[in-house]
This record gives C-alpha cells, structure tokens and sequence, in this order.
C-alpha cells in the first residue's frame, strides 16, 4: 500500500474506499507496534484479526459493492468495457 498517494487522493480510490483502506493500515501498524517480529502464526494467535474483522468485512462489501474488473478486457469502470480508438 503507498500510504502517501492513498491519503493524497491520487490512487484509483473512492473517498470511502480510501478511508476504510487507511483505516486498516490504522490497525495493521498498531499491531506491528506491539510485535514489529510477528510470524504469520503469531499474528493470527493474538487478537488483531478479531480487532480488524469488522472493519475488514466493512472494507470488503464497500469494494463488492463496486465490483470486480474483468480479468480479459479493459474496464474504465466494473463492467464497462474502454472504448477503443479506431486504428489501434
């Protein structure tokens, strides 16, 4: 994630999605704070994940809720093919 663009407003994000975004970059450098060595294991086992569930499940249906980009063709938007310019 570079935070400074997030914040700045100059990534492909939404005012919310931007928010929520920051938000669990919020809890994630908490807990690296607590732990800067955490193993994966060690993180699942404390109660981060509990702590940043809600949110992440916020973050999840605001981002469902735009939809998913076509893995084959060129979206400006999720499910709005580009226009393609004659000639190319």
């Amino acid at each position: 994630m570079h935070r400074p663009s997030i914040e700045a407003g100059t990534s492909a994000l939404s005012k919310d999605e931007r928010a929520i975004v920051l938000e669990i970059a919020e809890f994630l450098e908490a807990a690296s704070e607590t732990n800067p060595d955490f193993t994966k294991a060690e993180f699942i086992d404390s109660d981060w994940p509990g702590k940043i569930a809600p949110t992440a499940r916020e973050a999840r249906a605001l981002f469902l809720g735009r939809g998913l980009f076509s893995e084959t063709v060129e979206e400006v938007e999720p499910g709005r093919p580009a226009a393609i310019a004659a000639g190319r």
